[in-house]
C-alpha cells in the first residue's frame, strides 16, 4: 500500500510505503540457485514460482505472508530469507539486491522471451514475519557509522541532485556525473533507498531510467566497493 502524502518526491518510492503483504524475489542471474532447489530449502511454505520474461532460467518468487509488514520489517524477512540460503550453501543466489525493498513492483507474469515458461504454485504455511522477528537476532554493537557520522539533510541531498541538473546535456559528462551523484550520495552517508529516489528525482525526463542506469548505479554502490554502504 502506498501513500503519496508520505513523499513530495515520489508516489510510489520507499517512503511512500504503508505496508506490504508478501515478499517478491526476483532472480536475474542463471547462475545462481534454481528454482527447483530454491523450492527444496523453503519446501514448507507456500509459495509460487514463475519465470521473467527474459527466461533462461531466471525467475520470481511470490511468498505470502500471515500479516501486513512495514518497509522495516519486509527487509528484516527478505534479508532473513537470504541468510537461511546461505546457510544451505548458496553464497551467490542470484537475487537482485536492489529490488529487495518494499517499494520494487514487477511485471505480471508472462511466456518467457527464451527458454521454458513456467508457473509454479507449491502449497505449505504462510510466511510469518512475527516468527522471523523472534528468531532473528539483533546486534547489540552499534552499527558502523558513515563518514559523515550523522544524518544527510534534504538541503545537502537536494545539492547534489542540482549539480547533476546543471550539468550541460551534450556534453559527454551526464552518465558520468549520473553515477558521480549516486557515488557522493553514498560517502555523505545516505542508505541506497534514498540514493534511489534522489536519482529518481535527479531523472527528471525519465531518460536514465529508461537505460537502466538508475539499477546499474544502485547495484554498483550495494557491492559496498565504492565505500560504506548504510543500513535502511
Amino acid at each position: 500500500m502506498f501513500n503519496p502524502a508520505l513523499s513530495e518526491k515520489t508516489d510510489r518510492g520507499l517512503k511512500n510505503v504503508e505496508n506490504t503483504w508478501g515478499v517478491w524475489l526476483d532472480n536475474d542471474d542463471p547462475n545462481g540457485i534454481a528454482w527447483q532447489d530454491f523450492k527444496k530449502v523453503f519446501a514448507h511454505l507456500k509459495m509460487v514460482g514463475c519465470n521473467s520474461h527474459s527466461g533462461n532460467g531466471r525467475y520470481r518468487v511470490f511468498l505470502p505472508t500471515t500479516t501486513a509488514m512495514t518497509a522495516e520489517v519486509h527487509q528484516i524477512a527478505v534479508d532473513h530469507i537470504f541468510q537461511i540460503l546461505t546457510d544451505h550453501g548458496f553464497r551467490h543466489h542470484g537475487f537482485d539486491l536492489s529490488k529487495r525493498h518494499a517499494a520494487s513492483l514487477f511485471y505480471l507474469p508472462c511466456q518467457a522471451k527464451d527458454g521454458d515458461s513456467f508457473f509454479d504454485v507449491c502449497d505449505g504455511d504462510l510466511l510469518d514475519p512475527i516468527a522471523v522477528l523472534n528468531v532473528v537476532e539483533f546486534s547489540d554493537k552499534p552499527m558502523q557509522k558513515p563518514s559523515v557520522g550523522k544524518a544527510v539533510s534534504p538541503q545537502s541531498i537536494q545539492a547534489s541532485i542540482d549539480h547533476y541538473r546543471n550539468v550541460q546535456a551534450g556534453s559527454g559528462q551526464r552518465n558520468e556525473e549520473f553515477f558521480k551523484l549516486g557515488f557522493v550520495l553514498l560517502r555523505k552517508g545516505c542508505d541506497l533507498a534514498t540514493i534511489e529516489e534522489a536519482l529518481e528525482a535527479a531523472d527528471y525526463d525519465n531518460s536514465r531510467r529508461a537505460k537502466g542506469q538508475i539499477v546499474s548505479v544502485i547495484k554498483s554502490l550495494e557491492t559496498g566497493k565504492y565505500g560504506y554502504v548504510a543500513a535502511i
